[in-house]
């Protein structure tokens, strides 16, 4: 069932978007110089595994996706595709259960520094 069509959408992967203190969200964002900027974001739902931005972020802005937890105002960072996004928009054919699972391995993995062995 399709709820609606909003053709200026923003969505962002869930693993880019972190929580103040206060729980409001924030992304860090790739500037022209290569620095990151923490910037506040109005996330409006998921959607998939990713969240619908309403506002905080404009079309074409890199958002760190990968060490997250590390960055830090102003500090330089190095724009690459993300190797830990995988968008899924469609759950209607996949068993939640080996889903939830697959996905707590992988993110234990990440975790721990091992590597991943179900690719």
């Amino acid at each position: 069932m399709n709820e609606g069509v909003r053709n200026d959408a923003l969505l962002v992967p869930q693993q880019a978007v972190m929580r103040d203190q206060k729980g409001d969200p924030f992304v860090w964002v790739v500037d022209a110089d290569s620095k990151a900027q923490r910037r506040s974001i109005v996330t409006l739902r998921t959607v998939g595994n990713q969240w619908l931005v309403g506002g905080g972020l404009s079309s074409g802005e890199q958002v760190v996706t990968e060490g997250v937890q590390r960055v830090r105002q102003d500090m330089e960072v190095v724009a690459k595709p993300a190797e830990n996004v995988s968008v899924v928009m469609d759950f209607s054919d996949v068993d939640e259960s080996a889903s939830a699972a697959q996905t707590e391995a992988k993110d234990q993995a990440a975790v721990s520094g091992k590597p991943d062995t179900n690719a």
